[in-house]
């Protein structure tokens, strides 16, 4: 089991030193990996400082708007009606057409 990662406070200038040591050793592709990795790790840091930020407003600038409403997951009759393709809605029909006309057949059907 490995043990959580332990937050270490760094400032634009500590991380700016590291990012000026790092260049003449990283290739240039995984030194500008490494630089934007931790000016994510600033917007983040800096996001979560803010007192403004909303948890809710910080997990849409995370991931994104949601594209699911609770509301309509709980109430499907406000969800849009699926849209059945018109080869697939030919083919159930026959099928239908198909199963009804054998029973019929068979004295199943009143």
């Amino acid at each position: 089991m490995t043990k959580p990662p332990e937050y270490v406070p760094a400032t634009q200038e500590q991380l700016d030193e590291l990012l000026a040591l790092a260049r003449p050793t990283f290739p240039a592709p995984q030194y500008e990996l490494l630089s934007q990795v931790l000016a994510t790790f600033v917007f983040v840091m800096q996001a979560l400082r803010n007192v403004k930020t909303s948890l809710t407003r910080f997990r849409k600038l995370l991931f994104g708007a949601s594209t699911e409403s609770k509301h309509k997951l709980h109430h499907p009759a406000l969800a849009p009606p699926m849209q059945m393709s018109d080869a697939l809605a030919c083919n159930f029909v026959s099928e239908f057409a198909t199963i009804i006309g054998n029973h019929a057949r068979q004295g199943e059907l009143t």
